[in-house]
């Protein structure tokens, strides 16, 4: 009987547990100039030193995946044609066929698989619409639960550009 509350207690926490070892090691990064703020997993280390118009920051895991937090200007405050602008800049620059797509006043993801490569794209209107701030994740694998927990740990925090 002891035996059978001990398995129904661990079966119980499990949810708890595997988020306490999925949160390990996690950190996060804000940029100053945009507000652009996400949380980054483990394992990923700074590709280089942030830009130099201090836009954002591109990290870099073992197994060949990038994450890059940045925000961006947008010129006439139309988040709409940023986007798609960024959607076009992925196919032609990146070879990325953007398969997914939501775009909304306030907030935008789009998605490419390229067989085991994937693209994940959150962005969030910022500034009063001025300004963008974006993570963009590319990856190998499964890696659902991290692509989420990016995707919404992203926030728009106040900026020196704003």
């Amino acid at each position: 009987m002891k035996a059978v509350r001990i398995l129904v207690t661990l079966i119980l926490l499990s949810p708890v547990l595997a988020s306490a070892v999925l949160a390990q090691g996690w950190t996060t990064y804000t940029n100053a100039r945009y507000g652009a703020k996400a949380d980054v997993p483990p394992g990923f280390e700074p590709a280089g030193p942030e830009a130099r118009n201090s836009d954002g920051l591109i990290f870099r895991s073992h197994d060949g995946g990038f994450l890059t937090i940045y925000g961006a200007d947008v010129p006439g405050r139309n988040f709409e044609a940023k986007i798609q602008e960024m959607m076009a800049h992925e196919k032609s620059y990146n070879g990325w066929n953007i398969n997914a797509h939501r775009i909304t006043p306030d907030w935008a993801e789009f998605s490419s698989d390229m067989g085991s490569r994937h693209l994940r794209v959150r962005a969030i209107a910022s500034c009063n619409g001025r300004q963008v701030v974006v993570t963009r994740f590319e990856f190998s694998g499964n890696q659902k639960a991290i692509s989420d927990r990016i995707k919404s740990s992203l926030q728009a925090v106040r900026a020196k550009s704003c």
